[in-house]
């Protein structure tokens, strides 16, 4: 069967939050640390397992959880063009 994002349990949001929070500080240790390419290696792992909805981000999205996911995903284009350009 074929989970759909509206049935997904709410135990594995939990889940997703916990991990998407543990990504998200390593990936700011070692942002802190300047460890570039461990950071955005986290960073970008931590967007895998965010805890909202996505199912409707053009529609019913509130729009401070639009405005962290594209902060996000800005954060860690920016990161690996520095890293690349660097």
């Amino acid at each position: 069967m074929i989970q759909t994002p509206n049935s997904i349990k709410p135990e594995t949001r939990k889940h997703n939050r916990l991990i998407y929070i543990i990504f998200l500080m390593l990936g700011i240790i070692n942002l802190i640390n300047k460890d570039l390419t461990v950071a955005i290696i986290f960073l970008a792992l931590a967007m895998g397992f965010v805890p909202f909805n996505l199912s409707n981000f053009s529609n019913g999205m509130p729009l401070y959880q639009k405005a962290l996911m594209i902060l996000h995903g800005l954060v860690v284009i920016g990161l690996t063009i520095l890293l690349l350009a660097g």
